[in-house]
């Protein structure tokens, strides 16, 4: 049995997955991952302004949820939708996209789709590195700035999106064009009615936010006890490069404050704002270290 707020699941069939490094990515300890099982016996509506889902029960209940209706192609326990994406030189893809709320970014294209296309070449300036999925899978992921996405009538411009290069796992899957994540979907009031093979999306207070891109070179995650905040990767020809920060340091204070109290999502908007100066202290084997880093965005339509 599974109980969520007011819901009841019995004979729920469950699966067993390695968290961790999602955990110490998201800065969070989650319990698990709720999907297709909501989703193939609810309709769901996801409110994003007020942090809340809703279920319905389409055998008993009446419903009519608000937006513009997309239909959806549902493929076992997958979702798919159609989607454009405009390159900065004005080249133009359309093509089949996973809906996924559990992704974080916005588009991700998937590495058969990419490879065809020559994305990597066409993308202009991107920054590099491995990444991991929930399944634990890994790929290897591009991220470069597209002119647009297209959602429908919806129109979202100077997008950060990935391009990946993958042999495993969602990303290395042939025929369709990438992964449509939460960086989008959170843009949205989100309503899914698999009964209609209909989604529907409703501009929230998110939608006309600017995206937000790496302006410091750094990713970070939290260590295994979940009170320090770590160096897990510095990209290349980045201020984090060039000022001499290395995987491993511990941040220590951002601006003053102590890091270890900060929330990861907070601090990576901290190092988002392009043209502003960070004091950044770490800890390096015992020893502090102190750097200031100018931040600027690493790629951009060229």
């Amino acid at each position: 049995t599974i109980r969520a707020g007011g819901l009841t699941l019995r004979n729920a069939r469950l699966g067993i997955a390695e968290l961790d490094h999602l955990h110490r990515r998201l800065g969070m300890r989650i319990g698990g991952v709720i999907g297709w099982m909501i989703l193939s016996r609810y309709a769901v509506n996801i409110d994003y302004d007020t942090m809340q889902i809703e279920l319905y029960d389409t055998q008993r209940s009446t419903f009519d949820f608000a937006g513009q209706g997309f239909e959806v192609e549902v493929q076992g326990t997958v979702i798919f939708a159609a989607a454009k994406a405009v390159l900065a030189g004005g080249e133009t893809f359309t093509g089949k996209v996973l809906v996924d709320t559990g992704s974080g970014g916005t588009l991700t294209f998937n590495a058969p789709f990419a490879k065809a296309n020559g994305l990597v070449e066409k993308i202009g300036s991107y920054y590099e590195r491995e990444i991991q999925s929930l399944s634990t899978d890994r790929a290897r992921l591009y991220t470069g700035m597209l002119s647009s996405i297209h959602l429908g009538t919806f129109q979202f411009n100077s997008v950060p999106a990935g391009i990946a290069v993958a042999e495993a796992g969602a990303l290395s899957w042939p025929r369709i064009m990438g992964i449509l994540g939460n960086g989008i979907l959170r843009r949205f009031n989100l309503s899914i009615d698999l009964q209609r093979k209909r989604v529907f999306l409703k501009p929230n207070q998110a939608y006309g936010e600017a995206f937000e891109t790496n302006c410091s070179g750094l990713e970070l995650v939290l260590d295994d006890t979940f009170s320090k905040v770590i160096v897990d990767h510095v990209y290349l020809h980045s201020p984090a490069e060039a000022a001499g920060l290395k995987v491993g340091d511990e941040v220590v204070q951002i601006n003053g404050a102590n890091a270890s109290q900060l929330p990861l999502a907070q601090i990576r908007s901290m190092l988002s704002k392009h043209g502003k100066e960070v004091e950044i202290v770490v800890d390096r084997k015992g020893e502090p270290h102190k750097y200031i880093l100018k931040l600027r965005v690493l790629i951009g339509l060229d």
